[in-house]
């Protein structure tokens, strides 16, 4: 084997190892990307459910404080009574 059959050999070598990276990093990056597409599907499901349930807080929240007063006013009411 000649000097020019092995830089032909070599460069043959190092084009189908440059190939085999680009292929492999196309590949890489589509995964990537999938991954990202569903982990931002996710995210987006999880705050929908969080501000669903950010909302039911808040309206039980607001019964509670309902609730609250109306027993502080039957407190009073009773105390009222009792002093009288």
């Amino acid at each position: 084997m000649n000097w020019f059959e092995k830089l032909d050999e070599a460069i043959s070598w190092a084009m189908t190892l440059a190939l085999g990276s680009v292929v492999g990093g196309v590949g890489w990056l589509v995964r990537r990307l999938f991954t990202n597409q569903q982990e931002i599907a996710e995210l987006k499901s999880q705050t929908e459910m969080l501000r669903v349930e950010f909302a039911r807080r808040d309206s039980q929240r607001a019964e509670d404080r309902e609730d609250l007063q109306e027993v502080k006013a039957s407190v009073r009411r009773i105390e009222d009574r009792l002093m009288r």
